[in-house]
Order: structure tokens, then C-alpha cells, then sequence
């Protein structure tokens, strides 16, 4: 078992020289002997700015770093402030040895691994706030954090999420049905009705950016584990709700200790004023009076929460969660800059092969104020064969779509074609037409009282020209056929018609089928733009 570690001191610069008397492993609380181990030698010779090519005289390549932009979830000044700060640590870091790629997490490849700084340069320059479903046009204008408050409850009187959207709507909304009350009037029940259904839409839309982003980390996870030597992962992130993802994050957080790919992890706003300002361009005024302290409380409990998922994913794999910090460009130094590499190796006495998560945890002997080692919290023990291949029969249908939708690979084990359409529809809007055909004599059936039976799903997801989700639909074909009807579905095949409603643009389409029998997958992308 090999375990990484770095060791800083409490300035956080990295700690050489260290030898393996200095350091103890605990394995679920039993001491290990440490039988190999290893210090770092980092390159200290950054190249050049003007550097146009991959070096070539340079050892291989032994480190690999991946920037994960969260675009999803970054303002304007966010972006042009991580795009300087990731700039000046590139100019001053890249070594020859390391190779680098740019990720965002609305799914833009700004670059892939290499150790050109110009192209690397020129990747970040593409970096841009990914712009929102909804903008900051709602009125009232809610918070993630409180549409998920107002959903839990269905009574207006209950919480101060409540109230402060009440507020809002009768003091500020000029809209038909939304009309100011008068003193001592109740609030109408077109008010609350408003108010609940947009909080419900602004939950189901950060729901959507959560997954989006947890899985574009998963898939930038298991891209960057297949390279040889040191493999960490930067995420810049203001932090995201979770809502009802807690799942996805472990999910994350186990695939990277899998794979022992460290993850650390920043949030570029620095220290945040909570303080909401006024906003002519949307009419909109702070609350004043008692409104100010329930305000300020939900906004702050929101910061927290979203925080602490990019805690989470950083202290689970070992990484540093960096924030409240300014410095951006500091901050690219401590996370991604030389830290004082160690690689340990011990084998594991008296594990059980039962695929258990194992704690670990690594200390230094002696004396040694103010320092910090920061490696991977445990691992996976490894199970029986029987055992894993019983694993490997199990097949979650629901993960390996949701994969799929979200991965950019194209995937053929099911011929399938795709032919799209638009047409006009009330509101300026658009119907976007799908036709999904399946080659049948591709499929596999089994058989039951003499039927042919197998069924197929269907999953289409739309994305808008940022990379937003835009709107999507699943359906299943069961199949159900004799002799006769069987032959008949060999030679035409399975046709599936989804219709989606957009507004008019560029969109990216996604499109996963699926089969019940042989669990093969189809998977192909299609840009379409509606008129």
C-alpha cells in the first residue's frame, strides 16, 4: 500500500530533508512498519514564458495537475481574478516534469494535459462566468439556500425563509398578481403560491448544478488516475449547495481515494462582506429594519453550507482547503505549488479482504510544533475474488446513465441515429423534436410463455451553449412480441420520438440508450441549433 504525503510548516511552505524515522502510520489505529520510502525531488527550474513546445530533453513526466474551474458557480470577478492568479502560478511554477490541465465544470476541456505554457495560458484566457438558468432576475430573489428552507415547509408563518420572500414579494414585485397589501391585510394566496413555486424551480435548477459539477469532478477523477506518478486536483469553487447530493460528494470523495488522487480545494471570493447592496439595474432595495438579522443569518448559514462541501472533498482525500484569503495567487502556491513530496509504502498486517474502508493516519516522532503532514485518509482493503466478481455482477442502472449523460465519450454497443427538428410554439418559444432509431437486430431477447422480451431506455439531456442544463426526458420501450411481431421489429427497428421545449440558440444534445438484457449502452452527442 502506497501512501503520499506532504509536510508543511506553519507558514505552509513545504518541509524537505524528512527520512523514514520521522513519520508513523497507523492503520486503523494498529502501528505499520513503513518498508519502502521515498522523498521527492521537484523540479526547481520553472520553464520559460516563451516556452512553445513540450520538453523534450526533461525526465517523464512525474506529476500531474488538474485545475477544475467551477464556472457553474463563479461571478464575472471571480473569473478574471482565478484566471490572473492560475497565470501568475503557471509563470512561476511550471516545471518540466509536470503536466497540466484545465477543467471546468459546466464541461469545457480548456486543455488537456501538457507542459506547454503558452497553450495553458491561452486555455485560461477562455475561462468566463458559465451564466445562471435563472440570472438574478427573480423576484423575489432567492437564495439557494433559502428556496431549499421554503420547500421543507409548507406554512408561510414557519420560517424566517418565509418571511423574508413575503417581504420581498409585497414591498418590491411589481407584477399582476403579486400587488402590495395593505397594512393589516393577509398575504394573498397568489403570493404564497408564486413564492413556493418559484422556490421549488430554484431548487430543482442548483440540483441540477450540483450533480453537474460533483460529476464533472468524477469524470476528471478517473481521467487523471490513469497517469503514472503524483496526481492532484485543484477545485476553485465558491461552494454549492448539496441539497440532496451528499451521495454524489461521498461518491467523489471514494473514487479519488480509490484512485489516490489528492484533491484540494479554494474558494476565490476571499473574505465575504455579507452584505446584500442595492441594485438600481433590477430595482432592487436591501431589506431595512428587523429584516436585516434574519437576512444576514440565512446568508451566512448559506456561505457555511456551501463551504463546507469543498471542505469535504478536500479533507476526505487529504487536500487543503483554502479560504477567507485574498491572495488568490498565494493560494495557487500552497495548493498546486512544490510541497514536499514523500511516498510511503507499507503492507497492511492482519487486514481482512473484505473491502472495508481502513483509516490512516500519519504523524510525524518527536517534537515537531507547528507542522502539518496532509495524506490520504484510508483506503479500501481488497476483496476475495469470489467476492468481487459477486460485486462486479451487481449493475446500477440509474449510475451508469446518469455516467453516460454526463461523460463526453461516445459510446456504440447499441447502433442507434438521431434526427432533430424545431418548430414554433407560444411564447417565442421552441419545440424540439427528437427521433431516436434503434437497429433491432442488434438487440438480444429473452424469452417468457413463448414472448420476445427486452426494454429499452431512453434518456435525452439538452445543454445550452454555457453548458446549462436546458431540459431533458427519459422514457422506456418495453418489448413484448411473438414470432411474427419479433421479425417484423428486426427489419424496421425501434423508433422513439422525444419532444422538448426551448427557448431559440445553440444547444449541445445528449443522448443515452440503453438495453434491459445485455446492459449494453449507446451514447452520442449532437449540436443543434434552433432557430
Amino acid at each position: 500500500m502506497v501512501v503520499q504525503a506532504t509536510v508543511r510548516n506553519r507558514e505552509g511552505k513545504p518541509i524537505d530533508g524528512l527520512t523514514k524515522e520521522d513519520f508513523k502510520l497507523l492503520d486503523n489505529g494498529k502501528p505499520q512498519s513503513i518498508i519502502e520510502f521515498e522523498s521527492a525531488s521537484l523540479d526547481v527550474k520553472p520553464t520559460s514564458g516563451n516556452q512553445a513546445a513540450e520538453p523534450q530533453t526533461a525526465a517523464a513526466p512525474n506529476n500531474y495537475l488538474a485545475l477544475y474551474l467551477d464556472d457553474l458557480n463563479m461571478a464575472d470577478a471571480d473569473a478574471i481574478a482565478v484566471r490572473d492568479a492560475a497565470n501568475g502560478y503557471l509563470e512561476r511554477n511550471l516545471v518540466p516534469s509536470e503536466r497540466v490541465a484545465i477543467v471546468t465544470s459546466s464541461g469545457q476541456t480548456l486543455s488537456n494535459f501538457t507542459g506547454n505554457l503558452p497553450q495553458l495560458q491561452a486555455a485560461l484566457l477562455k475561462l468566463h462566468a458559465s451564466p445562471r438558468v435563472d440570472g438574478k432576475n427573480n423576484c423575489p430573489d432567492l437564495t439557494d439556500y433559502q428556496a431549499r428552507e421554503i420547500t421543507l415547509s409548507d406554512n408561510p408563518n414557519s420560517s424566517n425563509a418565509w418571511t423574508m420572500a413575503i417581504s420581498e414579494a409585497e414591498n418590491r414585485c411589481q407584477m399582476k398578481d403579486l400587488s402590495p397589501k395593505q397594512p393589516g391585510e393577509p398575504t394573498s394566496a397568489a403570493t404564497i403560491d408564486f413564492i413556493r413555486s418559484l422556490a421549488r424551480r430554484i431548487v430543482e435548477q442548483s440540483e441540477i448544478q450540483t450533480r453537474l459539477a460533483l460529476e464533472g469532478l468524477n469524470q476528471l477523477v478517473d481521467l487523471i488516475a490513469q497517469m503514472p506518478g503524483r496526481r492532484s486536483v485543484v477545485v476553485v469553487s465558491r461552494g454549492f449547495m448539496l441539497l440532496e447530493e451528499q451521495e454524489y460528494l461521498d461518491r467523489t470523495i471514494d473514487r479519488a481515494i480509490r484512485s489516490e488522487v489528492l484533491i484540494d480545494s479554494m474558494d476565490p471570493k476571499g473574505l465575504a462582506l455579507l452584505m446584500r447592496e442595492a441594485d438600481v439595474t433590477r430595482g432592487y432595495t436591501p431589506p431595512t429594519g428587523p429584516l436585516i438579522g434574519i437576512t444576514h443569518t440565512s446568508d451566512f448559514s448559506r456561505e457555511s453550507a456551501a463551504a463546507s462541501v469543498l471542505a469535504q472533498v478536500a479533507e476526505g482525500t487529504g487536500g487543503q482547503f483554502i479560504h477567507d484569503n485574498n491572495d488568490l495567487e498565494a493560494g495557487f502556491d500552497l495548493l498546486a505549488g512544490p510541497r514536499g513530496h514523500y511516498t510511503l509504502a507499507f503492507s497492511p498486517t492482519n487486514a481482512k479482504q473484505d473491502g472495508h474502508f481502513h483509516s490512516l493516519k500519519l504523524t510525524l516522532n518527536g517534537e515537531r510544533k507547528g507542522f502539518t503532514v496532509k495524506s490520504r485518509r484510508g483506503y479500501f482493503a481488497s476483496k476475495a475474488a469470489k467476492q468481487e466478481n459477486s460485486v462486479a455482477a451487481v449493475d446500477d442502472d440509474a449510475n451508469a446513465i446518469r455516467d453516460a449523460i454526463l461523460s463526453p465519450v461516445e459510446l456504440q454497443q447499441l447502433p442507434i441515429e438521431i434526427k432533430a427538428g424545431a418548430s414554433e410554439v407560444d411564447g417565442g418559444k421552441r419545440e424540439l423534436a427528437l427521433l431516436i432509431h434503434v437497429d433491432a437486430k442488434a438487440l438480444h431477447f429473452h424469452q417468457e410463455a413463448g414472448r420476445h422480451q427486452n426494454t429499452l431506455t431512453f434518456t435525452t439531456a439538452v445543454f445550452d451553449q454555457a453548458g446549462k442544463y436546458a431540459g431533458g426526458q427519459e422514457q422506456r420501450a418495453k418489448i413484448d412480441l411473438s414470432d411474427a411481431d419479433l421479425a417484423n421489429l428486426l427489419a424496421s427497428g425501434v423508433d422513439v420520438k422525444i419532444t422538448l421545449t426551448v427557448k431559440p440558440g445553440n444547444y449541445r444534445i445528449r443522448q443515452v440508450v440503453r438495453d434491459s438484457e445485455d446492459k449494453h449502452l449507446a451514447a452520442t452527442t449532437r449540436n443543434f441549433a434552433v432557430q
